[in-house]
């Protein structure tokens, strides 16, 4: 949220995503957001883990979707009473998990032909035999 404020709550999630985790987009370069001390203090983690942080702050309500500015992130009452150390808030996160979709196609293509496909053999080989007449 300290990034939000000091960079005046005028950017998007995935600019300040990339902000957090030190990539230079073309956002980053042209408000030279390289030069800010928050640039790539996050790198450790992935785009994906700060993307489930800060939809866990905007669901529980410290920060807010701007939609008049096109997603543009604002902290809000609650957010900015932690700021300041009103308040002293926690909230737990659910780490997104990331899956092998052709992992997971393979598996269930697998599973599909060992179940025989949903293809009655019986009724395939009638069919056949229809065909050929």
């Amino acid at each position: 949220m300290e990034l939000i404020r000091d960079t005046g709550e005028k950017f998007k999630s995935k600019d300040l995503i990339s902000v957090i985790v030190g990539k230079e987009t073309a956002v980053t370069k042209s408000y030279k957001l390289e030069q800010n001390s928050h640039f790539g203090f996050g790198k450790e983690e992935k785009d994906n883990y700060w993307k489930t942080i800060l939809r866990q702050a905007t669901v529980q309500n410290f920060l807010q979707k701007d939609i008049e500015t096109y997603g543009v992130l604002k902290i809000t009452e609650k957010g900015k009473n932690v700021l300041t150390g009103k308040s002293k808030e926690t909230f737990l996160i659910a780490e997104d998990r990331e899956f092998d979709l052709t992992q997971a196609k393979a598996d269930s293509d697998q599973l599909q032909q060992q179940a025989g496909g949903g293809l009655d053999q019986k009724l395939f080989t009638l069919l056949k035999e229809l065909r050929k007449k």
